[in-house]
């Protein structure tokens, strides 16, 4: 790829170790609104609220899912934030080049003002993507897609990190160049659509990205 890309981030498991804390509320929500938990956690890493709801809380009434909806809120609120190994020093290197970075996720706005307020990653973004943005769009453009747009970039000139099955396969039929964080799931998942996998950003530079 040529010297001239941009760099777009998904945030959990990618810039921000918060696994073992989402396990332990979703844990908590299912048991106490009734629901198997089985695929939850995966789900919950790549869907939306709407869709969480609907696939694993339908049996709820309207006033339950709002204060189910309302629980979580207060957890992602005081959600204690923990960056990515080696994210800083990446991040840093990349703005030193004048590399234009991107977030792109599904969560909520309460959630983000919490990592935020924890860490310099909202001044450090030049474009944030969220699932507030997207929704202001009728047509099908990914979150991956208007990132690029509003950084200036083809698709073809992005590299994407992300830990979500789902996200990674979005950005790869984009035709953006996916490195994937493995976190909790097997490598041998994530060997389709990806072109380097890491444990974290120790494991990547500026310098082998561009020879990527």
């Amino acid at each position: 790829m040529k010297d001239q890309f941009c760099v777009l981030f998904g945030l959990d498991g990618v810039l921000i170790d918060s696994e073992s804390q989402n396990k332990i509320i979703w844990k908590y929500i299912a048991d106490k609104y009734g629901s198997e938990t089985a695929n939850m956690e995966q789900a919950v890493k790549e869907k939306g609220m709407h869709d969480i709801l609907s696939r694993f809380f339908s049996h709820l009434s309207e006033e339950e899912k709002h204060k189910l909806v309302n629980e979580l809120k207060a957890h992602e609120a005081n959600l204690r934030i923990h960056e990515i190994k080696g994210l800083k020093h990446f991040i840093e290197d990349l703005k030193k080049n004048g590399i234009k970075i991107g977030l792109v996720t599904n969560s909520s706005q309460t959630k983000l003002d919490n990592v935020f307020k924890q860490t310099d990653l909202n001044s450090t973004m030049d474009t944030i993507v969220s699932i507030e943005n997207l929704s202001k769009f009728k047509s099908s453009i990914s979150g991956f897609e208007l990132a690029a747009k509003e950084l200036g970039f083809e698709p073809k000139d992005c590299f994407v990190f992300e830990s979500s099955l789902s996200a990674i396969e979005t950005a790869h039929l984009n035709g953006m160049k996916v490195l994937a964080l493995k976190g909790s799931l097997p490598k041998e998942t994530l060997l389709h659509n990806t072109i380097k996998i890491i444990s974290d950003f120790t494991e990547i530079s500026l310098e082998e990205l561009k020879k990527l």
